[in-house]
């Protein structure tokens, strides 16, 4: 990861993005994933398969907080950079040297690029991978964790004795001259 950040790739924070979107999706949090999934459009053709798998899952309130903060980010990328961006814009990925190895990338534009057609054939190649993302999806609840287990009953004391122990050695002035004292045992 430090080496994809090193030369220059976003990939690393479009996996923290969605790793984090994920959790909170995850934790029963929807709304909060939905906004940080939206963060994913740093790389928004590895996040094709988010909205389809919320979609499938009916997973309403993530799919429109996601929505509803799109918006907001499209919005600041007209107000920033003008009406013409998306003309700009697809203009550069369009550019011959943008990915001048297409028929070498491990894609649906690499598998089409020696067929017939291979504008149609990455496109139905396309469609077929989002069906069946979403029939995957669609029978599969992915994202349910169990709750977490309580500790023990004969536990509670040892832990809030310790959180307390180690909150009043931080906040006194003796932490700055030695290591927090944790109870025995």
């Amino acid at each position: 990861m430090t080496l994809g950040l090193v030369l220059g790739q976003d990939t690393p924070f479009w996996l923290l993005f969605a790793a984090t979107g994920l959790l909170w999706l995850s934790r029963g949090r929807p709304r909060l994933a939905g906004a940080v999934f939206t963060l994913c459009i740093c790389k928004y053709h590895l996040a094709v398969g988010l909205p389809i798998l919320l979609a499938a899952q009916k997973r309403w309130k993530a799919l429109a907080s996601a929505a509803a903060a799109g918006a907001i980010l499209l919005g600041a990328c007209f107000w920033i950079e003008g009406l013409a961006w998306p003309l700009r814009y697809w203009e550069a990925i369009n550019h011959p040297d943008f990915s001048p190895a297409a028929p070498r990338m491990a894609n649906l534009r690499a598998l089409a690029w020696w067929l017939p057609w291979p504008g149609v054939v990455e496109a139905v190649l396309a469609i077929l991978v989002a069906y069946l993302l979403w029939s995957f999806c669609r029978r599969t609840q992915c994202l349910a964790l169990p709750p977490p287990e309580p500790p023990p009953p004969g536990r509670y004391w040892d832990i809030m004795a310790m959180s307390t122990t180690t909150l009043s050695s931080s906040l006194s002035w003796s932490s700055h001259c030695s290591a927090p004292q944790f109870p025995p045992g």
